[in-house]
């Protein structure tokens, strides 16, 4: 046990010994909380009955705001990162119907009171290899800490959109895809590394089967790391998902989510 503890720290120790300059933690588990505003669209045909485009905020009146709450997890190894994450949504609406919608072979009719709810769950797992590129170093000569990283791996989204009526003729579709995706993020550290800022990207859109997917995700943060271990931070991120299922029963969603975040970390 003492020998396996032993070469565990040891393994460690040589892990963070890699790059000397790359002093980032080894370990960073981050929560955020972001107030996202959402908009787009959805269709649910059968095979028989084609649907109907519906906009979630104009014809189903869905909320605009929800609050995020997301995870993400940091292993770095000198100058290599696995980033994992994974965040839940929910948005609920209510609204009486100017026009007939037909959703997964079901038609709710003219002054129909229609419910709609509609959850989804955004993970993944990136890896980012760090780099410093000298375009970068001299374009930021004042800045002691530039850094950029290339960013492969995978986002996964899972999309369930229900629709009730008082009728109660409910129907519930879902959509969920793994999407591989490509990006960059570049960090910025001033002020002794007591301020930091970020900006990262990822994106990419793929078929699989019956199913095509994209995503693309940005944002920018800025962070403080006045107490030690424990930043804090504001940020602004974008989001736009996409999925669509080929199958004989065809159910489409795009979303455009953006808003303000804020986050906290751990890092050791």
């Amino acid at each position: 046990m003492r020998k396996a503890l032993a070469a565990a720290i040891m393994l460690i120790m040589g892990l963070t010994m890699i790059n000397p300059a790359h002093t980032e933690s080894f370990i960073k588990l981050k929560g955020d909380l972001w107030n996202s505003e959402i908009n787009g669209d959805v269709k649910s045909a059968t095979k028989i009955i084609p649907g109907t485009k519906v906009d979630l905020i104009r014809d189903l009146d869905l909320e605009k705001t929800a609050m995020i709450p997301e995870v993400e997890l940091t292993l770095n190894w000198g100058m290599n990162k696995l980033i994992c994450s994974m965040g839940t949504a929910s948005y609920s609406g209510e609204k009486t119907l100017n026009s007939n919608v037909t959703f997964s072979g079901v038609t709710y009719n003219v002054n129909d009171k229609i419910s709609t709810d509609l959850n989804m769950t955004l993970g993944g797992a990136l890896y980012e290899r760090v780099f410093t590129p000298k375009l970068l170093t001299d374009a930021f000569p004042s800045i002691a800490n530039v850094e950029a990283g290339l960013l492969l791996g995978v986002k996964y989204i899972a999309a369930e959109v229900k629709l009730d009526s008082t009728l109660g003729t409910p129907k519930t579709e879902e959509g969920t895809a793994p999407i591989p995706v490509i990006g960059l993020i570049f960090k910025f550290g001033m002020l002794e590394n007591k301020l930091n800022l970020e900006f990262g990207a990822v994106g990419f859109k793929a078929t699989m089967s019956d199913v095509t997917a994209g995503y693309f995700d940005a944002y920018l943060e800025s962070k403080l790391n006045f107490i030690p271990v424990v930043p804090i931070g504001i940020g602004y991120k974008m989001s736009r998902l996409s999925v669509s299922n080929d199958t004989s029963d065809t159910f489409d969603i795009n979303l455009n989510l953006s808003g303000f975040y804020v986050f906290t970390a751990f890092e050791f």
